[in-house]
């Protein structure tokens, strides 16, 4: 279980990267979110009610996956129930002009391929990684050598960042 969000008063929700540690507060890289709407607290709320009751791997879809607020769209899913990995993939796949990542583990290798089908397409793909999670089993050397732009961190606590940022424009 690797989730980190807290709703507050059912019409707020933070989520992101951060645990709520010293080293989470003060020496890793994080990122925080937080977001007033009711829809997207509940979608949450009901992800925390399936793990609460011991519901694991096996829960319900989001009930409403695509929100707009200020004229954004947000998209809630959680793994493994709302087929996550073909959601990023989706994404990656419409990308017209860049892909901007930082994670702190990377081995998936059908994510590299799209990245590298992406490279070949001349979308602009850039990345930063955890140092320490560029192992044999990491595709960082398999980017790197294909001509994608991809860097180590240079942080001595962790790179612990998890989202794509992706341009469809």
């Amino acid at each position: 279980m690797h989730n980190k969000f807290c709703i507050v008063d059912n019409t707020r929700m933070l989520t992101g990267s951060m645990n709520p540690t010293k080293n989470g507060a003060y020496k890793n890289d994080n990122n925080l979110l937080i977001i007033n709407s009711e829809i997207l607290s509940q979608n949450y709320q009901n992800e925390f009610n399936e793990m609460w009751n011991g519901t694991y791997k096996k829960g319900s879809k989001v009930r409403n996956p695509k929100v707009r607020l200020n004229e954004i769209l947000i998209e809630t899913y959680f793994c493994p129930e709302d087929n996550c990995l073909e959601r990023i993939k989706d994404e990656l796949k419409d990308a017209k002009n860049e892909i901007y990542f930082m994670t702190f583990s990377f081995t998936h290798p059908s994510i590299a391929n799209i990245l590298l089908l992406k490279n070949l397409d001349e979308v602009m793909v850039k990345g930063v990684m955890e140092a320490r999670q560029v192992t044999k089993h990491s595709q960082f050397m398999r980017l790197n050598h294909s001509g994608i732009k991809v860097v180590k961190d240079r942080n001595k606590g962790n790179m612990h960042h998890v989202p794509l940022c992706v341009s469809t424009l």
